[in-house]
């Protein structure tokens, strides 16, 4: 099935052929580009002036898995950093951002929490991070991408700062614990994310801010934080064997 498009209204008062008053939200406007929630009984911006016989729970059925499954878009090339693109590619399309976080969350799990120590602390080069330490560089990224999000996504238009990978990853001592901790605290993160993103109204979707000296949108961010993990993945496969 393909979307064309979305419609919205609310219920208005109009006068029928027969002079009578007649109570009705036929009346709808497309919303244009962008996201649109769905809701238990409508979409965001539009309402039903019976929700007896024109509800979305009656139409379709039970909505609690549809509630907060958000489609959002690929972004234009203007709505990120360049330097991001490589990331953005590698997510095919959002159709359940939150969804989409969550299975990728228990595919890193699955992968990495059999991990013997000795592949934890392995690096496949001098000077290249450890399995471990990857795994914290993720938490810290995603943080500050998660956010860049909440800040964006609220309408706050302040320039955010950019941040300098390896420096943290040195400064945050990684090695120094084991890789299920630092992968149960990569989990907590993550699960905010997922919480973030759920929670986040329709509209905040076509926000844009600067992060870096850099426009940003909040929805790049979501394919920036689904397609960073996917880099790190694919290093992983290819240079560790993990």
């Amino acid at each position: 099935m393909r979307i064309v498009s979305v419609n919205v209204g609310q219920p208005r008062e109009i006068v029928d052929a027969n002079g009578g008053t007649v109570h009705t939200s036929i009346f709808k406007s497309p919303v244009g580009d962008g996201a649109v929630r769905v809701r238990k009984l409508n979409v965001d911006g539009d309402r039903q002036s019976d929700l007896v016989k024109h509800g979305l729970r009656e139409m379709l059925g039970d909505m609690n898995a549809m509630q907060t499954r958000m489609t959002l878009p690929p972004p234009s090339p203007d709505e990120f950093d360049p330097s991001a693109a490589a990331y953005v590619v590698r997510v095919a399309a959002v159709t359940d951002a939150a969804g989409q976080f969550e299975s990728q969350r228990d595919r890193v799990v699955s992968l990495l929490a059999g991990l013997s120590a000795s592949q934890a602390a392995s690096r496949y080069a001098p000077g290249k991070w450890s399995v471990t330490e990857v795994v914290g560089h993720l938490s810290d990224a995603e943080r500050i991408f998660a956010y860049r999000l909440l800040r964006i996504g609220r309408g706050d238009d302040t320039p955010l700062a950019g941040f300098d990978e390896n420096t943290y990853v040195p400064a945050g001592s990684f090695d120094r614990r084991s890789l299920p901790e630092v992968l149960d605290e990569w989990v907590a993160v993550r699960n905010a994310t997922v919480a973030l993103v759920r929670g986040m109204p329709s509209e905040a979707w076509g926000r844009r801010g600067r992060a870096n000296d850099r426009v940003i949108s909040t929805r790049a961010l979501v394919y920036i934080m689904l397609g960073h993990v996917e880099h790190h993945l694919a290093i992983l496969a290819e240079r560790y064997g993990v």
